[in-house]
């Protein structure tokens, strides 16, 4: 009895789809649950059956780096059963009503449909709302699913046009996440785990993110009541919110070179494309058709790699399998010009060629003629687009699923509106030779396994080595015979040494410190065998006379001797008395102070004037000469050693 009654239920589905049998899309019905769902319905009793799709509005698009592949791999997972038809239960029920089903993972969704007697209707909607809610992500099953879509991705590999597809969208899209492949990366789906599966499902499998579809021999109100029936144990939740690279824009052409155990050369060349939304998109359909010929916006029948050229147009002949494919997406993707040539032929001619055709798009428009039979083939390929009840709810959800529904439905009207006008213009913009991605795959062999893999681990514990004592001292501080105070400090991990010279004034050749006011400073800096001529240049900048009136000091005493030697000079030649000289760097101690008494052993130290008290670093060190003390302020310089400095600070 079962028998018969799949006989039947089959020949009522062969017969759905006539070739005179366009069903209107505008007389949808269009609402939303509660919960969040978006149902669209179609009414049509052509034939007695009824087709539902539901649609999820996350696809490959909506991973995350690492993750690529975890929404076709919860497609796989989806199937296997629910709380109410566990171990495949809703296949085997389509199956035993004499219907059939399916479902793909693509880059913004993720579909399920299914076509049955029109009595079955119910049926369909309890397994999506069951695989809605209560999908069961058996722990046993992880596995089996990750062998099966691995083995689905290495077969892929044996395909080169598929290969070569992969690496040039990767190319022309760098930045927007349809640059991954849309089944994901073998190395990532390797790695998926039961709660990445979870997660997966709770955030995007939730109504609100859904587009129930249903088109067929129903009653619009009977269906809506079996569908809040259906979903009513099903809860509103939180939705995994999606956010989309923006591709930046491309500055010129880009090349990608493969090979491969082939024996022709395929090649692909990829164009940006509008978003199905776009008002551009009628005009590159009517295009695509001039160049060669569209399938239509179907992807159930146009497929997913491109469709050939037909006799007549732009490109035909160019090669013997030249296609096209425009796939209708949320965002904007590509145009894709494919075939394959001879391992011996000239790639470059074909190049040239393809250009030659594409450039006449642009130079001058299509003639009345033409356009009009293009947009004539269009309007047909578009009714053709659905002729079954499961054409007519798949086009509804998936339209809907990329937010371009109200441009399907308005499709043959922009596409009658096209102007020769509007061709040149598309052709001028996105056809530019700046953003042409250009892919080969040549006949070569190449070793498969990855190069230069590391083996990243935590650090074991260790025992450390104490530390080198020779890479940091403390400074030394002492007095030379003539009162000056000298510090010096060895840095062995320097390569260079550097002189300071503290003065009682500013002078033309210095520094002014800005925490001493009425100081200044003169250093210089070289090899650790220029000590002697540092020490020379640092004197004689110190003899250079008062500051120029850039250097004013604040301190009252100091600024009236500035005036002075302004007006009169100073004859005894020494504006800056030293205070204070410091030698740090790459240099031996008892060598740089030997070198500081040769040169300044019998300087006099000069008097500074009072300073407001300050808070001496109680960590500080200095020598008390008088009532005043002198601090000494590490601070690495730039020339990538420490640098001793001295700070002036009145005393207790």
């Amino acid at each position: 009895m079962k028998a018969i009654q799949i006989l039947f239920a089959t020949a009522a589905l062969t017969i759905a789809a006539p070739a005179s049998a366009e069903l209107d899309l505008r007389r949808a019905d269009v609402s939303h649950l509660p919960i969040g769902l978006t149902v669209i319905m179609l009414e049509d009793h052509s034939f007695p059956v009824v087709s539902v799709q539901m649609l999820y509005k996350s696809g490959s698009a909506a991973e995350i780096t690492g993750k690529t592949g975890l929404a076709h791999f919860l497609e796989h997972l989806a199937f296997r059963g629910s709380a109410n038809f566990p171990k495949a239960g809703a296949t085997e029920a389509i199956y035993d009503a004499g219907g059939e089903w399916h479902g793909y993972t693509a880059m913004d969704q993720t579909t399920y449909f299914a076509t049955m007697p029109k009595g079955d209707l119910e049926l369909l909607l309890k397994i999506e709302a069951d695989r809605m809610a209560r999908t069961v992500i058996d722990p046993a099953s992880i596995e089996a699913e990750k062998g099966a879509v691995i083995t689905e991705l290495h077969s892929y590999e044996n395909d080169p046009s598929g290969v070569l597809q992969d690496a040039v969208v990767r190319t022309a899209l760098q930045s927007h996440p349809y640059g991954s492949p849309m089944a994901g990366y073998v190395s990532d789906v390797e790695r998926l785990t039961i709660s990445d599966a979870q997660a997966y499902y709770a955030s995007h499998y939730a109504p609100g993110n859904a587009v129930l579809a249903i088109s067929g021999d129903i009653d619009l109100k009977r269906a809506k009541a079996l569908v809040e029936r259906a979903f009513a144990n099903v809860a509103a939740r939180p939705i995994a919110q999606p956010h989309y690279t923006a591709e930046l824009p491309q500055r010129g052409e880009r090349r990608t070179q493969l090979l491969g155990s082939v024996y022709r050369q395929y090649f692909q060349l990829a164009f940006p494309a509008p978003a199905a939304s776009n008002q551009d998109f009628a005009a590159f359909l009517v295009l695509q058709q001039v160049l060669a010929g569209t399938p239509g916006v179907n992807p159930r029948q146009s497929g997913w790699s491109g469709t050939r050229a037909i006799e007549g147009s732009l490109l035909f002949g160019t090669t013997r399998d030249i296609a096209t494919w425009l796939p209708a997406t949320r965002d904007p993707f590509l145009f894709m010009i494919s075939g394959s040539i001879e391992p011996t032929a000239d790639s470059g001619k074909l190049e040239r060629e393809i250009a030659k055709r594409i450039d006449g798009l642009r130079d001058r428009p299509v003639s009345p003629a033409q356009l009009a039979n293009a947009k004539a083939a269009v309007a047909r390929i578009l009714r053709a687009d659905v002729l079954t009840t499961e054409d007519a709810a798949h086009q509804l959800a998936y339209f809907e699923g990329i937010g371009a529904l109200d441009a399907l439905l308005d499709m043959n009207r922009h596409v009658q509106s096209v102007t020769a006008a509007d061709l040149q213009r598309v052709a001028r913009n996105y056809f530019a030779p700046d953003r042409l991605t250009v892919g080969w795959m040549a006949p070569g062999n190449l070793p498969v396994e990855a190069l230069g893999s590391g083996n990243p681990k935590p650090a074991a514990d260790r025992n450390g080595a104490p530390a080198n004592s020779e890479t940091t001292t403390q400074p030394e501080l002492r007095r030379l015979p003539g009162g000056l105070s000298a510090i010096v400090q060895s840095s062995p991990l320097s390569d260079t040494v550097t002189v300071e010279l503290l003065l009682d004034s500013p002078v033309k050749d210095g520094e002014r410190p800005s925490d001493l006011p009425g100081l200044g400073t003169v250093s210089r800096s070289g090899e650790p065998s220029e000590l002697s001529d540092l020490l020379d240049e640092v004197i004689a900048a110190s003899r250079s006379g008062p500051a120029s009136a850039e250097s004013k000091s604040d301190d009252p005493e100091t600024r009236i001797q500035q005036l002075i030697a302004a007006q009169i000079g100073d004859p005894t030649g020494r504006n800056g008395r030293p205070l204070a000289v410091i030698v740090s760097g790459n240099i031996d101690t008892s060598t740089a102070f030997g070198k500081l008494e040769q040169k300044l052993g019998q300087a006099a130290r000069g008097k500074s004037a009072p300073l407001p008290p300050q808070r001496a670093d109680p960590t500080s060190f200095g020598s008390v000469s008088g009532s005043h003390s002198h601090r000494v302020d590490l601070a690495t310089s730039s020339m990538g050693h420490r640098r001793a400095r001295v700070r002036h600070l009145r005393g207790k």
